[in-house]
């Protein structure tokens, strides 16, 4: 009996590279090493790249942020920390949704290029009001 063709095996230690581009315009790369034996490492390694980059991304961009110094507060007022952090945690949650939600539509409409283009443009007209109003502040 003819044997099935396969596709010819990837040389072992063959690096596959995943780019991950950021809201902030940073780019993470991250490798990992796949073969076709280990197809369930390569997955793993994928989902722990991905999950790893966006949690320190997200991290980094929020800590200090407002929304972190309006938790505090409020924390400090109520007197109730854990209701304050559910509630908080619940509407960064939200948010979040709602921001993985509208990029997966944006995917499937927009190329990538332009999505990081518009991005870009919004952070640079943000950026300019943020100076406008400390320059004319004073």
């Amino acid at each position: 009996m003819p044997q099935p063709i396969l596709d010819p095996p990837k040389p072992i230690g063959e690096s596959t590279q995943v780019s991950t581009n950021l809201v902030s315009g940073q780019a993470a790369q991250i490798s990992s090493n796949s073969t076709d034996n280990n197809q369930g490492a390569e997955d793993s390694s994928t989902f722990l790249s991905v999950f790893g980059t966006t949690f320190l991304a997200i991290f980094a961009a929020e800590f200090g942020d407002k929304t972190q110094l309006a938790v505090l507060l409020m924390s400090a007022e109520s007197q109730r920390p854990w209701l304050v952090f559910s509630g908080a945690a619940i509407a960064l949650v939200a948010t979040s949704l709602v921001g993985v939600l509208l990029g997966r539509l944006l995917a499937k409409r927009v190329s990538e290029k332009l999505l990081e283009k518009l991005v870009g443009g919004i952070f640079l007209v943000v950026a300019i009001s943020l100076l406008w109003d400390i320059l004319h502040a004073a």
